[in-house]
């Protein structure tokens, strides 16, 4: 008997372990259950922040794109009207030439990098504007007559001269 009795006690005494440890599994487990919930939920928000800040990078993206734009124009046209006037103060062709380089490449379709809003017909767009503005221009340069002597002392004569020697 007493050997039962110590036997019903050990098997009492496994029964309470095994509850023990199993409600402590099921503690560890709704534990983890919570956890994972928590865990699903910040997710959900990371998710909610990172496409919160792509459409705001994207609108930032558009913003500097359109900015470097209006900057390279209004750059451009400043240096190409500089780049005129010293063309016009100077007096030796060489210096003419060089100026005359400066001034095409100043044209925006020469600065075209394909970043931001460049792209294949941006640059043509941009190309059959400088034409135009070149055209217009170089007007005011063209000679009065047919013939224009390479030691012409007319200073627009040489303009035009400084011009002729390049190819945008």
């Amino acid at each position: 008997m007493l050997r039962d009795s110590r036997l019903k006690s050990l098997v009492l005494l496994a029964c309470a372990g095994g509850l023990v440890s199993a409600c402590e599994m099921k503690k560890n487990l709704d534990d983890m259950h919570k956890a994972t919930v928590e865990m699903s939920e910040t997710t959900k928000r990371m998710e909610e922040k990172t496409t919160e800040l792509d459409k705001k990078s994207e609108s930032l993206d558009s913003k500097t794109a359109e900015l470097y734009d209006a900057l390279r124009q209004g750059n451009a046209a400043i240096l190409r009207k500089e780049f005129l006037d010293q063309m016009s103060e100077a007096t030796e062709i060489p210096k003419k030439l060089a100026l005359g380089v400066k001034y095409y490449w100043a044209f925006e379709f020469q600065l075209w990098s394909m970043q931001g809003l460049d792209n294949d017909v941006r640059r043509e767009e941009l190309a059959v504007s400088a034409a135009r503005e070149f055209i217009r221009e170089i007007h005011e340069y063209a000679p009065t007559n047919d013939f224009i002597s390479p030691t012409t002392s007319d200073n627009k004569e040489k303009n035009f001269f400084g011009f002729s020697d390049h190819h945008a």
